[in-house]
């Protein structure tokens, strides 16, 4: 039976969590600023805010959890899932602190989880079959 090596597996996940934490603010980042031009530029009203907002939560899940996942070779939903906590923690500073209702709160959540779900377990899925 094969040993597992320690040093190795703790690389492995503090690679993991940086990597969750740094694409956690730059796509959360690069889309508010994206959204924030066009609306701006269209003069759109600003009601669509709340909106937006979680349109940019469920975007930037995708992309986290295809980044942060990358290089797992199994539980890909489990760790898409997790990668996305960081994003989960902000959208809950949001609401608690800003103008945010509880119930967009909720929805961000719901849409966190399941996107990020489903890009875990697409890259890990993706990563399989490129394997000879």
């Amino acid at each position: 039976m094969k040993s597992i090596s320690l040093d190795k597996s703790n690389k492995l996940l503090l690679r993991f969590v940086i990597k969750a934490a740094v694409t956690t603010v730059f796509f959360t980042g690069v889309f508010s600023l994206l959204f924030s031009e066009l609306l701006i530029k269209f003069d759109v009203n600003l009601d669509i805010i709340d909106v937006l907002s979680v349109i940019i939560c469920a975007v930037s899940s995708f992309f986290i959890s295809i980044i942060s996942v990358n290089g797992f070779k199994n539980n890909g939903a489990l760790m898409g899932i997790i990668s996305s906590l960081p994003l989960i923690f902000y959208s809950l500073f949001n609401a608690i602190f800003n103008e945010n209702t509880f119930v967009y709160f909720l929805i961000k959540l719901a849409l966190i989880l399941f996107i990020s779900a489903i890009g875990g377990a697409f890259i890990v899925k993706k990563t399989k079959a490129i394997k000879v």
